[in-house]
């Protein structure tokens, strides 16, 4: 089921991924990130199971991420990550969540 979260006539499946796309599109604005993208890609990590990153950013240093947002940081969603992280490691991958203090991002490592 999609929120009615709209930004650039784009539906978001969830607040915090309309909420986090405002903060690259900031970053974008400020120079740090060159581009970013909403689910561009998916990776096969099993039979019948994919992963597919909620943003992919290209970082000024050129360095590429994934990053994946969650309400809450849960194994089942680290286990998905890291299983794409070994399928390519020329991506960092990155957990982003929020609370009361603000966003947090975390590397995951395969």
């Amino acid at each position: 089921m999609k929120v009615n979260a709209k930004i650039r006539e784009r539906e978001w499946a969830s607040k915090l991924e309309r909420d986090y796309s405002l903060v690259l599109k900031a970053q974008e604005q400020a120079g740090t990130i060159y581009w970013w993208a909403y689910e561009p890609l998916s990776f096969r990590i099993g039979a019948g199971a994919s992963f597919c990153p909620d943003f992919v950013v290209l970082r000024a240093s050129g360095e590429l991420e994934a990053h994946e947002t969650k309400g809450m940081r849960r194994e089942a969603a680290i286990v998905r990550i890291k299983v794409a992280a070994r399928m390519a490691p020329w991506c960092r991958f990155v957990l982003v969540t929020r609370d009361r203090r603000g966003w947090h991002l975390e590397e995951i490592k395969p």
